[in-house]
């Protein structure tokens, strides 16, 4: 499963077509130039490069290089390549599939226990897989949850169609996933003909990745987990699985490309800032009206990027066949995903935060939505939304767990969130305290400051109060809380 921006749970092993800009082809012009696009054709006269769904053409005496190569050293490899877009999708995809299964196996030191079966899929058939999944976990009423905690959490600033807006463009985006319950590998039917020579190899090897995971661990049974985790310790098991099949699939990307694998011993490549850059230069490609803000695409790729350095940090200094040690002890929070020396180095567990029963402050007409664990990398986004990058960085950092309920009173149509979260240290919770009350400043319109001192800040907006309060290393946040019911929370939350 993979989180979406803490709304749905996905099935693990789904690849998405942002790696197409990845395989982009650039075309140096002699002004120094560099444009990145798909290569269509070279002619007598013209140099014709596709970009989404336009074509540019250069004139032959404007291009200095394509790739690297002299203009006939690039025609003449188009020409070869070009057979692979043109010829009949599963015979493409049939060939690179035993090309994959070889290399996988070699890579991790695991043989295949069986060849995984693969199928071509259209657009309906992704959308309904994808449908099942979701409601085997949420159904409406829960999805609604979700997007209302967005809100309130200043994620998204109003509320979204999810079909419109969530799975649509999402099946748009996806080249292929592996189905744990049959076995297969399916592939988008569009992935031939919209992506670059190469990308179906690399597609049916992300899932051939996964195909080997199921066999030796049981990605059933870790889907299943997932539903009893919460939704941090859930997203960190689902970067491991995701970031394995990443990671693997970039480095046979290089060694086809560069003849060179991604891993070298004298620097780490930054594959996290590698992957988002081309994850998200490829979002632009969504047809228009379903282009997702880059908060969304960040959270959507979370198990891909921050889940691929994870994995990467680990065969730079131990080797792909470590990896396996990981399935026998799955990282417990986004935080040890995020920075992986607290998983490998110093094992830096999160703490459990709760705190007392508030319903019978609130009363029978509000109703709880949700209660978990939002975790670091939820409260990165949060600042990432409102706060400068080392503000963010610094604001983040230090977490050591937290606890949230997210309430409704329907007949108000208000939400209420109260939330708990403990820090590394005393000066970590002053840094979180100080960012998140300037978050509050700008998320909120004109906020009236109430009172504040050292310890806490209160504000009023419209009828709803913001309160921040901090003592030693925990911060309580309670926001939406309505004039008669904001004080007897805090009196019970803060003793």
């Amino acid at each position: 499963m993979q989180r979406l921006l803490l709304l749905i749970s996905m099935p693990i092993c789904i690849l998405f077509i942002f790696i197409s800009s990845v395989f982009s082809d650039t075309v140096k012009l002699k002004s120094s130039r560099e444009i990145n696009g798909r290569l269509k054709e070279i002619t007598d006269k013209d140099v014709v490069l596709e970009m989404g769904p336009g074509t540019i053409w250069f004139g032959k005496e404007e291009v200095e290089s394509i790739n690297g190569l002299s203009i006939e050293e690039a025609k003449a490899r188009l020409s070869t390549e070009g057979a692979f877009i043109t010829q009949d999708m599963k015979q493409a995809i049939t060939s690179s599939a035993q090309e994959g299964l070889n290399f996988v196996s070699k890579t991790r030191k695991l043989e295949f226990k069986a060849v995984p079966e693969i199928e071509i899929a259209n657009k309906d058939k992704i959308k309904e897989y994808l449908k099942q999944n979701i409601e085997k976990e949420y159904n409406q009423e829960k999805l609604s949850a979700k997007i209302k905690l967005w809100l309130r959490l200043g994620l998204i600033s109003k509320m979204v169609d999810y079909q419109k807006e969530v799975l649509e463009p999402l099946t748009e985006a996806i080249a292929g996933y592996y189905n744990s319950d049959d076995k297969k590998i399916y592939v988008s039917e569009d992935i031939g003909y919209a992506i670059l020579p190469g990308l179906p190899s690399m597609t049916v090897m992300h899932e051939q990745v996964h195909a080997l995971q199921d066999q030796y661990h049981n990605l059933k049974s870790i889907e299943d987990s997932l539903l009893l985790a919460n939704e941090d310790k859930g997203l960190a098991i689902e970067s491991v699985i995701e970031g394995e099949a990443t990671v693997l699939m970039y480095d046979a990307f290089f060694r086809s490309s560069k003849g060179l694998g991604m891993f070298d011993p004298a620097k780490e490549f930054d594959l996290r800032s590698f992957v988002i850059d081309s994850m998200l230069a490829y979002s632009k490609h969504f047809k228009t009206g379903q282009r997702q803000p880059a908060i969304f695409m960040e959270a959507l790729l979370f198990p891909y990027v921050w889940g691929g350095s994870f994995i990467q940090h680990l065969v730079n200094t131990k080797g792909w066949e470590a990896i396996d040690e990981i399935y026998l002890d799955m990282p417990t929070s986004s935080e040890q995903i995020m920075h992986p020396e607290k998983y490998y180095i110093v094992r830096d567990e999160p703490e459990e935060v709760n705190f007392v029963d508030v319903s019978t402050i609130l009363g029978s007409s509000w109703i709880r939505l949700s209660r978990g664990v939002l975790g670091e990398f939820s409260f990165y986004l949060i600042g990432k939304v409102f706060l400068d990058e080392l503000s963010n960085k610094l604001m983040s950092e230090g977490w050591a767990g937290d606890y949230f309920e997210f309430y409704e009173e329907p007949n108000l149509k208000q939400t209420l969130l109260i939330s708990a979260s403990k820090w590394d240290s005393e000066k970590e919770a002053d840094e979180f305290f100080g960012f998140y009350k300037k978050i509050m400043e700008k998320k909120y319109k004109q906020p009236r400051l109430v009172k504040e001192d050292q310890s806490f800040s209160q504000w009023k907006i419209g009828q709803e109060n913001i309160y921040i309060f901090k003592s030693k290393d925990v911060v309580l946040i309670i926001e939406g809380a309505s004039d008669n019911i904001v004080s007897n929370l805090i009196g019970a939350l803060t003793i």
